[in-house]
């Protein structure tokens, strides 16, 4: 009886670890396959390609080529976000509605199938869609993404916490909005926890979202202190756009790597 017992409980262990194999490969295949497509995307926009802002803004926003396809897969897709030699090459969605913690893009990737490594959002904080360009009033966009450990997703952003050399060679970030592409300088990184109970530690980065926020130079003044990086020879003032890119550390559940970047 025991041995019979046995042979079951065997059968049964490798049976679940013949499914967990087979998941975990598919997983695999799924992501390399979104990857190259997005490798594809990336391919469409390069540093030396955005052009210059122009002084005269038209009065109605007109899309960019790219993005009617990307819409077609998902409808949610507001963005692309890209750094260059990093492995980070994205594309950002939106639920302005929906809060961050609830987001269903936290475990669905951009096509819509579960996923572990979900998709990069743009933070409710960051109202609405409008926020994503020159057009609206938001002046600090924030998106999350998974720290996830095989390097996917906003995985690679350890670098900036761990390594000055990773720092220096990717001080700038692509953003392309449904209606233009931005160059944007990173010159803040820093680790904070999310709950507003730890003072100390705790620093409300959506404290301003636009500029013209009672927070928006009390929080400027006070990042170099709290910084593993900080570059005080980048100029930043109320006519100045951010972007804002937050991952949890993987040290606990509440703490927050996040890089800051200014539009140049």
């Amino acid at each position: 009886m025991a041995k019979k017992i046995f042979c079951i409980i065997l059968v049964l262990i490798i049976i679940t670890s013949i499914v967990v194999n087979v998941l975990y490969f598919y997983e695999f295949y799924q992501n390399k396959k979104q990857q190259n497509l997005y490798n594809d995307w990336a391919n469409q926009t390069r540093i030396d390609s955005i052009p210059s802002i122009p002084s005269d803004l038209p009065a109605i926003p007109v899309e960019l080529p790219e993005v009617a396809e990307r819409v077609a897969i998902n409808p949610d897709y507001v963005g692309f976000l890209m750094i260059e030699n990093s492995g980070i090459n994205y594309p950002v969605v939106q639920l302005p509605d929906v809060r961050d913690s609830q987001n269903p893009y936290l475990n669905t990737s951009f096509e819509g199938t579960s996923l572990r490594a979900g998709t990069l959002f743009v933070s409710s904080w960051s109202a609405n869609e409008a926020s994503l360009d020159r057009y609206g009033p938001v002046d600090n966009t924030i998106i999350f993404g998974h720290n996830m450990g095989d390097g996917s997703m906003f995985g690679p952003l350890r670098g900036y916490a761990n390594s000055q050399e990773f720092v220096n060679e990717h001080r700038q970030i692509i953003y392309s909005t449904k209606y233009e592409v931005c160059l944007y300088k990173v010159f803040a990184v820093y680790i904070v926890r999310d709950t507003p109970e730890i003072e100390d530690a705790y620093y409300n980065y959506f404290g301003f979202i636009r500029t013209n926020n009672v927070n928006f130079q009390p929080f400027l003044d006070g990042l170099p202190q709290r910084c593993i990086f900080f570059d005080d020879t980048v100029k930043t003032s109320k006519s100045s756009k951010f972007l804002t890119l937050s991952t949890c550390t993987g040290q606990s559940r509440d703490t927050r790597l996040v890089v800051m970047a200014v539009r140049q």
